[in-house]
């Protein structure tokens, strides 16, 4: 009956929504006509701008981590910034941080499909074009926050709570979910962190790693210093090897060899010969020249005039930026431009700065920073490899036979006994079926469907990762029942089966969703599910912070597994409620964000998961 009423009590809120949405778009025309510039300037000084509030961002977040040595990873992950409107209050950092690039992209695309510019006689006063380009970005906030908080209420089986007079509250059921899903966001970046160190110390030991780049493509030349003209860049370079650097780009190889071990080395069919070893490396060198921009650049506060916001930087000019790569690396100009067609929009194109972090104005490339210097690696990779030609679906086979391959190495070398059939599809008593994984221990056979899923960037990502997910859990069940049924038939394949606790699975490449339970089969991810069958202890780490570098230590273990007998015994339970994501529980609750500004007539609160 409370559903009910909410859902009824959210349809009634929903159509103003709807009329905001519609006044909202209406002003943001009037104001880009207010700021009386061309299309080309307003667009370069939405850049400019926007690259100053990340500076400003930035600032505040490294100034809180000043001086110490060493902190928890989870503060990094949880940080908060005191928002500049004093009626939203804190905000998480990486989240405001990615709002301003999405509220940037809701103005550049206004700006973009506006028809006409009707310029003012006379040219603007510098203090008018910035004062109304201040309102267009608060306008396209607003935008922002009314558009994501219906889309998560439709995507996410969310609804719209009154709590007062022009005070309205988002709010999702499955709040479990919600921390589940933080969780799992946590894990990317503490997974990859673990990999990134162990590479380190793979090449510090070794000389070289099998990451399948040839190290020969880096020229032994880096930054010397980056000059800005009037928000261009340029560089000079010098001889030697920036260690900085390096480390970055053995972030993004992290990130690589953690969820996509099995195509760090292969050619991608579009793209061909180029790896994603190549693209990488071309990206970091790209990224290592903003981001000496955003560590040299200080932000200028209360700017009135628009020289000083546009000695912000914003653009490069594609000569500029081509001639950089040839000078950085051995890659010819040809690759080069292929490079640079994937992370560039074209004029034409809308904008989308996680997806292309360049876009093309004139004989320019305009840079939103964050996108760039701080990139996701993990949608970056999921987007190139797409490009590249490994759909998902490729993909999710080229997991499917890296899982069975790893499992039977890692169960060999511990001496577990176990059979793992090659094959999937079994006809047995005139039936037939398509199992993915079949793993037959000592005491339990685990049925399982493998699902490969890409990084959620949109909201509509993690409602068509958690469909795929359903489907998964349907067909294990659909399987396990056929596995039941034709036990006996399967002894020739798989060994005895009699007296076998029968446990199924949903494996998956993200630890997103990692935790949660479909109609009773647990999702896991296959990093945790590797993890248990080559180690029987839980290592915890601490991040620590030297000279600019984040690394980790190990603090503690804990033991999972003391025999065979035992991990098969604590299998089901690890998959079911795994011990790294239990420790993490209590770290994280249910939050209220404000999603307007204190000066606008609604109130809207918007529910969500972050560390505390």
């Amino acid at each position: 009956m409370e559903d009910i009423q909410a859902l009824h009590e959210t349809c009634n809120v929903l159509p103003m929504f709807n009329h905001i949405y519609t006044l909202v778009s209406q002003k943001i025309d009037e104001i880009i006509t207010l700021t009386a510039l061309t299309r080309e300037a307003l667009i370069s000084l939405l850049l400019a701008q926007h690259n100053a509030s990340y500076l400003w961002v930035i600032g505040q977040f490294r100034a809180s981590f000043q001086g110490r040595t060493d902190f928890d990873f989870t503060e990094t992950f949880g940080h908060r910034t005191t928002s500049r409107d004093p009626g939203v209050g804190d905000i998480n950092t990486g989240g405001g941080l990615a709002t301003l690039v999405d509220t940037l992209q809701i103005a550049l695309n206004f700006v973009k499909d506006k028809s006409a510019f009707n310029l003012n006689a006379s040219n603007p006063t510098d203090i008018a074009a910035i004062h109304y380009t201040d309102q267009l970005v608060k306008e396209a906030n607003l935008l922002f926050g009314f558009k994501s908080t219906y889309e998560a209420v439709i995507w996410n089986g969310g609804y719209v709570r009154k709590r007062g007079e022009n005070d309205f509250l988002a709010t999702f059921p499955d709040r479990a979910k919600l921390i589940l899903e933080e969780i799992g966001r946590f894990r990317l970046q503490m997974d990859s962190l673990a990999m990134n160190v162990k590479l380190q110390q793979i090449l510090a030991k070794q000389g070289e790693t099998n990451l399948g780049f040839d190290p020969a493509v880096r020229k032994h030349v880096c930054i010397k210093s980056i000059q800005l003209t009037e928000g261009a860049v340029t560089y000079e370079l010098q001889d030697g090897v920036d260690a900085k650097e390096l480390d970055d780009t053995f972030s993004f190889f992290a990130a690589l060899e953690t969820f996509y071990p099995y195509l760090n080395n292969v050619s991608l069919p579009t793209f061909a010969p180029l790896k994603m070893s190549d693209i990488i490396l071309m990206f970091q060198l790209t990224t290592s020249l903003f981001s000496k921009v955003a560590d040299n650049t200080d932000y200028a506060e209360k700017v009135t005039d628009l020289k000083t916001m546009f000695s912000h930087p914003y653009k490069i000019a594609k000569d500029v930026l081509g001639r950089y790569l040839l000078e950085r690396s051995t890659y010819n100009q040809a690759t080069i431009d292929t490079f640079l067609t994937m992370i560039t929009k074209l004029q034409e194109e809308y904008y989308n700065f996680w997806n292309k972090p360049l876009a093309e104005l004139g004989e320019d490339l305009l840079v939103s920073l964050l996108p760039i210097t701080a990139a996701n690696h993990f949608h970056f990779l999921d987007r190139w490899l797409e490009q590249g030609g490994f759909n998902l679906e490729k993909r999710g086979r080229m997991l499917e036979s890296h899982v069975k391959s790893t499992l039977r190495e890692l169960l060999t070398t511990k001496n577990f006994e176990h059979h793992i059939p090659e094959t999937q599809r079994f006809r047995i008593a005139g039936e037939k079926e398509e199992i993915d994984l079949i793993i037959n221990l000592k005491s339990v056979i685990i049925i399982a469907e493998v699902k490969c899923i890409k990084y959620p960037m949109e909201i509509r990502d993690y409602y068509n990762n958690y469909e795929r997910l359903k489907r998964g859990a349907a067909q294990v069940a659909r399987k396990a029942d056929f596995f039941s049924r034709n036990s006996d038939g399967f002894k020739s394949i798989t060994g005895p089966v009699g007296g076998k606790k029968l446990i199924r699975l949903v494996v998956t490449n993200y630890p997103i969703f990692a935790g949660c339970l479909i109609d009773d089969i647990p999702v896991i991810d296959f990093h945790w599910l590797e993890g248990y069958c080559k180690h029987n202890y839980q290592i915890e780490y601490s991040a620590s912070g030297l000279k600019g570098q984040l690394t980790s230590q190990i603090e503690q273990a804990k033991i999972l597994y003391g025999s065979e007998d035992e991990f098969n015994a604590n299998f089901e339970t690890q998959m079911r409620s795994p011990i790294i994501i239990e420790q993490l529980k209590s770290s994280v609750s249910i939050k209220e964000t404000r999603m307007t500004f204190s000066d606008f007539p609604i109130r809207l609160y918007y529910e969500n998961a972050s560390f505390d």
